[in-house]
């Protein structure tokens, strides 16, 4: 069974990053038996400091329950966030089961309009009692992280608004370099590589590397968007500009 397993809050200013706490929590699940591997997307919420503790993202692991583990595994999420949160944050943890999900739709919409609204906490508490195969938790200082789970989840069930928080490293060869497009196709980690204008590409174009690449979420795929540059493609780290068609 697919599962969704989304942070957000969970460190200050000095410590306890929400990606690093989320990608440690998916690695004693995994060592546990209770899930296989899966890939963590970072995304943006709407910035509001009295929120807020340095760039403003949730973090959500998209990974496969083993059967009959989702109660154990809730139990150790929700004692693992508590053990590692740092002093004075508020984070909030969200599991979400897209299988017996209920209402889709109104889950992808909270995610929208936590984008262009200011959301309570108080509003994702009601949405998640609502909705069947979601499970959301307060912990820490307050409930503030509650908001930005429950986003995370949604937009990682969308398949949009995140990038993937651990960029791809490519194997052999120093950088700067150059690679084709049909060579970054077959990188574990990298589904499809699009042009920010849309103009279809060839498995012989010629791309610019200078370092690790950073997927985004795109359609549900990871996506290393790149753009024109005439005589090669430059790679973009995360997602694909506002302005791109």
């Amino acid at each position: 069974m697919i599962i969704l397993i989304a942070l957000d809050d969970t460190g200050n200013d000095r410590e306890n990053h929400t990606g690093h706490v989320l990608r440690e929590l998916g690695d004693l699940l995994e060592e546990n038996g209770l899930t296989g591997p899966g890939r963590i997307t970072a995304h943006p919420l709407m910035k509001e400091e009295s929120l807020s503790t340095g760039q403003n993202r949730a973090f959500c692991l998209r990974t496969e329950a083993v059967e009959g583990a989702v109660d154990r595994l809730t139990a150790v999420a929700r004692s693992f966030v508590d053990e590692h949160s740092g002093e004075g944050s508020r984070p909030g943890l969200c599991i979400v089961l897209p299988e017996i999900l209920d209402d889709r739709d109104r889950l992808i919409n909270f995610g929208a309009k936590c984008l262009k609204n200011i959301v309570t906490p108080e509003q994702a508490r009601v949405l998640a009692d609502r909705l069947t195969g979601v499970f959301l938790s307060e912990h820490g200082a307050g409930d503030a992280g509650m908001i930005g789970a429950l986003a995370a989840a949604a937009f990682r069930l969308e398949g949009e608004q995140g990038i993937f928080f651990e960029p791809v490293r490519l194997p052999g060869g120093d950088c700067p370099r150059l690679a084709t497009v049909g060579e970054l196709l077959e990188v574990e980690g990298i589904d499809l590589v699009l042009e920010t204008d849309g103009r279809d590409l060839e498995l012989s174009d010629p791309v610019s590397l200078t370092g690790d690449l950073q997927p985004a979420l795109h359609k549900g795929r990871a996506v290393l968007w790149v753009r024109d540059a005439g005589d090669l493609l430059i790679p973009l780290m995360g997602a694909r500009p506002e302005s791109g068609h």
